[in-house]
């Protein structure tokens, strides 16, 4: 008689390999019963981005201490910009200053001239037009200080899409109608489409031989961080533009 065949073990399972429970284990199953599957995963799309320079160190600096609604290296964070950036009007101001548009940082924080590196509200105050310097977020404090704020393309622009024509029409109405004492086009872009509408040459800075809705004018330089150079119109720094206008204002 022989003796009965002994079972053999079964053979060593690799948990790597097959997966927690086997060759079929769940991390395969899961695999299959998602059909989108990682690799396929589409990330969503980027929110607009406000132009910086911060790096290495600096950035990392920047990066808790950034505003409410900017990432560091100024992005904007959350959700996309919003599809209207309110003007800033009142009957009989000393100055209303109309820029060229909207930019997609400035109505993503719901604020005028919220980018990084504007000088906007600093120049407002060296200049003497403002009795101390503002923070983007107290733009509607502009307003007690007798200026009012308001773009020639008040939505701002959109992902893919062409940017908007000025609106003139709009613009020299509400000047119409709020009837300011001096309207100045924040830099030479936004003085342009005034000047081409008005039949007049391309415009320098300072006073303007026009009116806009009986209103007089004026060219500052751009506020911007784009816009450094040595020279403004033959003038050093662009804050003495800001206080000729300054001087002027009732």
């Amino acid at each position: 008689m022989g003796g009965q065949r002994q079972p053999r073990d079964p053979p060593p399972r690799h948990p790597h390999r097959d997966g927690a429970d086997g060759r079929h284990g769940r991390h395969r199953d899961a695999r299959r019963t998602d059909p989108r599957g990682a690799r396929l995963r589409r990330h969503p799309p980027a929110a607009p981005r406000c132009r910086s320079r911060g790096h290495g160190l600096a950035a990392g600096r920047a990066a808790a201490h950034a505003p409410a609604g900017l990432t560091h290296d100024g992005r904007v964070s959350g959700a996309a910009p919003a599809d209207h950036l309110a003007e800033l009007l009142a009957p009989g101001l000393r100055l209303v200053v109309v820029g060229p548009a909207v930019t997609a940082c400035a109505a993503a924080r719901g604020h005028h001239h919220a980018g990084p590196g504007d000088d906007f509200w600093r120049l407002l105050h060296e200049s003497g037009i403002t009795g101390r310097r503002l923070a983007p977020e107290e733009d509607a404090d502009l307003l007690a200080a007798g200026v009012g704020l308001t773009h020639l393309v008040q939505d701002p622009p959109r992902a893919g899409s062409r940017p908007a024509p000025h609106d003139l029409a709009r613009f020299c109405a509400a000047v119409e109608e709020h009837a300011p004492a001096w309207v100045a086009f924040h830099g030479k872009a936004a003085a342009a489409a005034g000047d081409r509408s008005a039949g007049h040459r391309p415009p320098s800075l300072g006073p303007v031989p026009w009116t806009v809705g009986g209103s007089r004018a004026f060219v500052l330089p751009s506020a911007s961080g784009a816009n450094r150079r040595s020279s403004y119109d033959g003038r050093p720094t662009r804050l003495e533009w800001w206080a000729e206008l300054a001087a002027l204002l009732p």
